[in-house]
């Protein structure tokens, strides 16, 4: 039977959701999207630090204590560690301080009643290093005065985490959550996926795509600014510094061989430059980097992949 691509979309974790599937019939991925869209919003409802009765902000009110955590919390604060160590700490989970100290407080879609704000607010905690994060067979725990932000990791992990889910059943997808996208064999017609990889300089048209002959790859983009209320927010924080990242680059997109990794090092690899860049793609811990900046005519290339329109 002719296999088709099928897409649905939706707003959720501050962003746009994109998931395409190449299947059989409409029913078959109606079923997919159905238990795909009830991970989302697990997920999100989970992790968010925007809700105050999430398992990530419950943690965080409890910080110095031991405390019992998910299957999946578990093993995201392993990933979050393992990024930290491969990083030297320039992706540091413990920035949550200083994100709202910035102003980062509200998140893109809502902005939360009075008490929420008040009881979301750890801005007068600590920023600690990573090695801080202590975690044990079901249990974690960090330093009394100190607070965890998932948010330069948690979606390309949820990315990682549908398209385990797909794994043994849907052999062609490509999942976009925002900036995170993570893609498997081919579209419809046996095309490897291309992902376009929007310009900083004029957001409604693309600078260059990404595809690669690896089965599953993932790919991220990270930018140093938001836009919130038609105003531009600055909402990368070097954790070296604690100061909103001085970088000659507002854009960085990243592939790796999965969504987590790929996300994690496009938001550091604008702290880190050049240097951590290079050093990744010896080490191969990631495929491909594009940078892109106002001044300089042309994005800069490195690695495999990206190809320049």
């Amino acid at each position: 039977m002719m296999k088709q691509t099928y897409m649905q979309s939706m707003q959720a974790l501050g962003t746009s959701i994109e998931l395409r599937l190449v299947v059989s019939s409409v029913i078959e991925a109606e079923i997919w999207f159905t238990q795909l869209w009830k991970e989302v919003v697990t997920f999100e409802n989970t992790f968010s630090r925007f809700k105050f009765e999430s398992e990530l902000t419950q943690f965080n009110i409890r910080a110095g204590e031991k405390v019992p955590v998910s299957k999946m919390c578990k093993d995201i604060f392993e990933r979050a560690k393992e990024c930290a160590e491969i990083t030297d700490g320039m992706y540091n989970p413990f920035i949550l301080p200083s994100l709202q100290r910035a102003g980062y407080i509200d998140s893109m879609t809502t902005c939360g009643d009075t008490t929420e704000k008040i009881n979301l607010d750890f801005s007068e905690r600590d920023v600690v290093v990573y090695t801080e994060l202590e975690i044990g067979e079901n249990w974690a725990r960090i330093p009394a005065h100190s607070a965890l932000d998932l948010g330069g990791i948690g979606k390309g992990y949820l990315a990682d985490y549908l398209a385990s889910l797909l794994a043994t059943s849907v052999d062609n997808y490509c999942l976009s959550l925002g900036g995170d996208i993570v893609a498997k064999g081919t579209d419809e017609f046996g095309e490897k996926w291309s992902i376009d990889i929007q310009s900083s300089k004029d957001r409604s048209t693309n600078c260059a795509h990404f595809a690669s002959e690896e089965n599953s790859v993932g790919v991220a983009t990270s930018g140093t600014v938001r836009v919130k209320g038609g105003k531009m927010q600055e909402h990368q924080i070097n954790p070296v510094s604690q100061t909103p990242t001085k970088t000659p680059y507002s854009l960085c997109s990243v592939a790796s061989r999965d969504a987590t990794t790929a996300d994690v090092m496009a938001s550091t690899i604008l702290v880190g430059g050049v240097v951590l860049a290079k050093r990744l793609l010896k080490e191969d811990i990631i495929m491909g980097v594009l940078l892109q900046d106002e001044k300089s005519e042309k994005p800069l290339v490195l690695g495999k992949g990206f190809t320049l329109i």
